[in-house]
């Protein structure tokens, strides 16, 4: 992910449960310094908060899910890529095109 203020991106936020969203939304804001002083994504985390009215409990479990959230972001980045392409499903397929031509 590059751009976390992508339009679709945003559009796929919304459409989740808020305490999921808020959840994505700080895990968002912890990895990208460019959305941390954003207005636009700050006016939706404090709306938000403000629909959601959570305890100090309620947040403190918000931002330990973000916290767990942003780890899966760096382990998925750091990821290998598979070694036998061929286990890939679009490996498969250009086996198949290959021994067509042949």
């Amino acid at each position: 992910m590059h751009d976390p203020r992508d339009p679709a991106l945003q559009q796929w936020l919304r459409s989740l449960k808020p305490r999921v969203e808020l959840t994505a939304r700080y895990a968002l804001r912890a990895k990208f310094v460019a959305i941390r002083d954003d207005a636009e994504f700050s006016a939706r985390i404090a709306a938000l908060l403000r629909q959601l009215r959570p305890s100090d409990e309620d947040l403190a479990a918000i931002l330990r899910d973000a916290q767990l959230v942003g780890q899966a972001f760096e382990l998925r980045e750091a990821a290998p890529l598979p070694r036998n392409r061929a286990a890939t499903p679009l490996s498969f397929g250009r086996a198949r095109q290959a021994k067509r031509r042949n």
